[in-house]
């Protein structure tokens, strides 16, 4: 006759637990800032970006890159972070891909519409820009672009520096990719747009 005996007993610990907490959960930072943020609990602490394009880390230390929000983490625990730009020449373009005309023509409600065709709009604009095109491909928004005031063509680079990833260049184009590899394109600063 055999018998299995199994003994469970609990474990402690003669240290009281630390509680893990950072100095902020929330931080609002325009490109190019820095903060340092604290972390109290573990003796070890793993740093790091949801998206390193947004805002990286190193060590607590928090440098803001592009513009957009990313959350940083130290081990489990997360800061909220939204970079803001330095630069606002311009409104952008309505960039929620795979929506329809409605919901552009909604977005663009305070700009005169020049021409509307099956699979575009096409809008007068304002002050530093002055047109803005959408494309469609099968009923939603596959493209869009604008023009800016060849004047301005400076400010426009380190507008779209704050905002994007430039790539290289590709003959007096620079193409570029959004934080979050959704949006590319190019600026051609001879073509102004």
């Amino acid at each position: 006759f055999v018998v299995t005996v199994a003994s469970l007993n609990s474990c402690t610990n003669d240290e009281p637990s630390k509680k893990e907490k950072l100095s902020k959960t929330k931080l609002i930072l325009h490109v190019g800032e820095t903060e340092t943020i604290t972390y109290e609990g573990k003796d070890l602490c793993n740093w790091y970006s949801q998206n390193n394009l947004i805002a990286s880390v190193d060590n607590g230390k928090i440098k803001a890159n592009l513009v957009g929000k990313t959350n940083i983490y130290a081990n489990d625990l997360e800061c909220n972070v939204e970079v803001l730009p330095n630069i606002t020449m311009y409104d952008e373009p309505y960039l929620n891909w795979g929506t329809t005309k409605s919901d552009v023509k909604k977005y663009m409600s305070s700009y005169t519409l020049a021409k509307e065709t099956s699979n575009q709009l096409a809008y007068k604009g304002v002050g530093n820009e002055f047109a803005y095109i959408y494309t469609f491909e099968n009923g939603v928004l596959s493209g869009a672009s604008m023009g800016i005031l060849y004047s301005n063509s400076e400010r426009i680079v380190y507008f779209m520096a704050e905002r994007y990833s430039f790539t290289g260049e590709i003959d007096d184009y620079y193409p570029f990719v959004s934080p979050d590899d959704k949006t590319y394109g190019a600026i051609s600063l001879e073509n102004s747009y």
